[in-house]
C-alpha cells in the first residue's frame, strides 16, 4: 500500500472556481471522486489522490484538455496564505529557496529543489506517486504555478532555457506551457522544471526593490538586515553582535527571533555574499581579488572556495561562460 499523502485544498479551490467561472458544474465530480466529504477551504488538506481522480474525472467526461479551461488565467496569487509568504520575499533566490524549504506544506509528495551549477540552474520538481493521468495533470499545473511564481520576480517575459517534464511525450504534443520556440523540452526525466541561467537568481521581484526601501518596517527581520548589508561600505561585513547593538536586543534574541523566520544569520550572510557575487562576477572590470575585499572575505582564496561552493565552478569559469 503507497504512502498517504496529501495537498492543501487552497490549492485545489481557485480550480474549482476558474472551471464553475467558464461553465463546467463541479459539483458532481466533486461528489463522485468524494471530495464532498472534506471540508474545501483554504487551510484545509484532502488526499492527493482523490486530487488526482478529480482532474482526470472532468478531463475525460469534458472531452477537452483539462487545462485549456484556464491555463491562460493561472495565478499564484490565487493560492493559499502559505504560497502568498513565499512570493512576499524580495527576490527570486528568495522565492525558490523558500518554495524549496516549505513546498511540502502545499503538497506532501512534492520534491522541490535548486542545483546550482556554474552559470546554470535548474529548478527540480519531483513528484512521488505512481504514473496516472491526473499526477501528469497535476504536474503540468504546478508547473503553470511555478512559471507565474518565477515571472512574479523576474518579469512576463522571463525564459527559461529548457523545461523539463517527468511524465512522457504526448502522441499529441500539447504545448501548456509556450514559451517559443528558443526553449528545449525534454519529456521522459526524472523530475520536471526549469533549467534557467544563475544569474536570474539575482532579479528582484518586479517594483520590489523599491517597495522595501520605502516600507522597511514592513519587511521581514532578515530583509531589513539584508538591506542594511547592501549600505554598508565596501568591505566591511558587520557581525551579529553588530545587528544586536543596533537593535538593542541580545545576541541570542536576535537569534530566535530569525529562528521565527526560519532563518539563520549565516543564512542571510550566505544568501546576500551570493547575489552580489553573481552580479558582480559578470562585471569584467571588477578583479577576483577587488570582489573578494568587497564581500568581506581575508582573501581571495576563501572567497573562490565559497564560490565554487555555491556555484560548482571558480569565478574564473563563470565568468568566462
Amino acid at each position: 500500500m503507497g504512502a498517504l499523502h496529501i495537498v492543501e485544498a487552497g490549492y485545489v479551490c481557485p480550480i474549482i472556481q476558474k472551471l464553475n467561472a467558464v461553465g463546467v458544474s463541479t459539483d458532481k465530480y466533486i461528489k463522485a471522486n468524494f471530495l464532498n466529504k472534506y471540508r474545501l477551504s483554504a487551510n484545509t488538506y484532502i488526499p492527493v489522490e482523490l486530487m488526482y481522480s478529480l482532474f482526470e474525472t472532468i478531463e475525460k467526461s469534458q472531452g477537452v484538455q483539462f487545462l485549456d479551461f484556464f491555463r491562460d488565467t493561472i495565478n499564484i496569487n490565487d493560492l493559499s496564505d502559505n504560497v502568498q509568504d513565499i512570493i512576499r520575499t524580495p527576490d527570486l533566490l528568495h522565492i525558490v529557496q523558500t518554495t524549496c524549504q516549505f513546498n511540502h506544506l502545499i503538497m506532501s509528495n512534492e520534491l522541490m529543489t535548486l542545483n546550482i551549477e556554474g552559470p546554470i540552474s535548474t529548478l527540480q520538481l519531483q513528484v512521488d506517486n505512481r504514473p496516472s493521468l491526473g499526477r501528469e495533470l497535476a504536474i503540468k499545473l504546478s508547473m503553470l504555478y511555478t512559471l507565474d511564481g518565477i515571472q512574479v520576480a523576474a518579469g512576463n517575459d522571463w525564459m527559461p532555457i529548457e523545461i523539463h517534464y517527468q511524465f512522457k511525450k504526448p502522441a499529441i504534443e500539447d504545448p501548456f506551457i509556450d514559451l517559443g520556440k528558443n526553449v528545449n523540452i525534454k519529456y521522459n526525466m526524472p523530475y520536471s522544471g526549469f533549467v534557467f541561467n544563475t544569474a536570474d537568481l539575482t532579479k528582484f521581484k518586479v517594483n520590489r526593490k523599491q517597495e522595501l526601501e520605502w516600507n522597511v518596517n514592513d519587511t521581514c527581520l532578515a530583509g531589513r538586515i539584508e538591506l542594511l548589508l547592501n549600505s554598508i561600505k565596501t568591505g566591511q561585513i558587520p557581525n551579529i553582535s553588530y545587528f544586536s547593538d543596533v537593535m538593542n536586543i541580545s545576541s541570542r534574541s536576535l537569534i530566535r527571533k530569525l529562528q521565527a523566520e526560519g532563518r539563520s544569520f549565516a543564512s542571510i550572510i550566505e544568501t546576500w555574499r551570493l547575489k552580489k557575487a553573481i552580479i558582480s562576477i559578470e562585471n569584467q572590470a571588477t578583479s577576483i581579488n577587488e570582489l573578494a575585499h568587497e564581500l568581506g572575505y581575508a582573501n581571495h582564496s576563501n572567497f573562490i572556495r565559497a564560490f565554487k561552493r555555491w556555484t560548482g565552478v571558480s569565478p574564473m569559469n563563470y565568468r568566462e561562460h
